[in-house]
């Protein structure tokens, strides 16, 4: 099973192992951070509340400015249910093998974002998920804002191919 999501295309597409495509739904993936082409939308410097530290596979994690979801060829690797209090990932997180590198940024006296070192480090976390926000931390947002239908179909589609140990696939082109 495979998973296609070109950037700036409006949808996702997921096509059986014949590849004929058995779902399809609206994704986005836009993410606040700096510089934006919006700049109503871009991270606050020297804000606390707007810094995000990477989830790195190994070692410590560090602030950095969140991007979009990389390219690359990927695999699904589990489903996580979410109670209705995480308006954030509920109901589910669809967790992926998604990682990239990311410039490691230095913190202000108030804990908030001062300047990029252009030190890289190693970031993973990336996956799916539907949200109440219109904007990710750099995963892709299945559906519109507050409504999992999309998503829940998609699990409901992969759920039992990822249950009987077989592979789905993610591939996120440019």
């Amino acid at each position: 099973m495979k998973l296609t999501w070109k950037r700036g295309d409006a949808k996702a597409h997921l096509y059986n192992d014949a590849g004929v495509e058995v779902w399809s739904a609206p994704v986005f993936n836009e993410v606040r951070t700096r510089p934006f082409d919006k700049p109503e939308n871009e991270r606050k410097l020297h804000l606390k509340k707007e810094v995000v530290t990477t989830q790195p596979t190994n070692g410590k994690p560090v602030a950095y400015m969140p991007h979009h979801f990389p390219a690359g060829n990927w695999k699904i690797t589990g489903i996580f249910a979410h109670d209705e209090s995480d308006t954030y990932l509920h109901p589910f997180f669809i967790a992926t093998t998604a990682g990239c590198s990311v410039e490691k940024w230095e913190l202000d006296a108030t804990g908030g974002y001062d300047h990029g070192t252009g030190v890289m480090v190693n970031d993973s976390g990336y996956g799916l998920h539907s949200s109440s926000s219109r904007t990710t931390l750099g995963c892709i947002r299945i559906g519109k804002v507050n409504d999992s239908s999309d998503l829940e179909a998609l699990v409901n589609i992969i759920r039992p191919v990822i249950d009987a140990n077989k592979d789905v696939d993610l591939i996120i082109t440019e």
